[in-house]
């Protein structure tokens, strides 16, 4: 079955599985909602440390971004850098096992362009 990207942007243009994705063979095979957008939710930049917190069926991803501390970089000149906490988002075990699955395959994807590529 032939399935859309599931992300704004992906590292690939290979399309990445989506958790209401179903075979046309199994019974409960049904129409993906539509997705939407309507708050224009901004791309947030985190490329500092993450963590993963488990608790009963769901699980926390909070991620950081690491800076110069604002006080002391305005107020002092000094660069005294921190992790800042930029995001988190709370999905179920289900939906954090199909985000390891999509971030496989992208980047088994981005590994097989840039070797066909040479």
């Amino acid at each position: 079955m032939a399935r859309k990207p599931t992300g704004s942007s992906t590292a690939s243009q290979e399309p990445t599985p989506h958790l209401d994705d179903k075979s046309a063979d199994e019974p409960e095979a049904r129409a993906r909602p539509s997705a939407s957008d309507p708050d224009n939710v901004p791309e947030t930049l985190c490329d500092g440390g993450f963590n993963i917190w488990v608790h009963n069926d769901h699980a926390t991803i909070t991620f950081t971004h690491r800076r110069p501390r604002a006080d002391l970089l305005l107020g002092e000149g000094r660069i005294v850098e921190e992790f800042v906490v930029r995001a988190r988002i709370v999905m179920s075990l289900r939906g954090l096992a199909q985000f390891r699955t999509t971030i496989d395959q992208t980047l088994q994807a981005v590994a097989h362009r840039s070797t066909t590529r040479q």
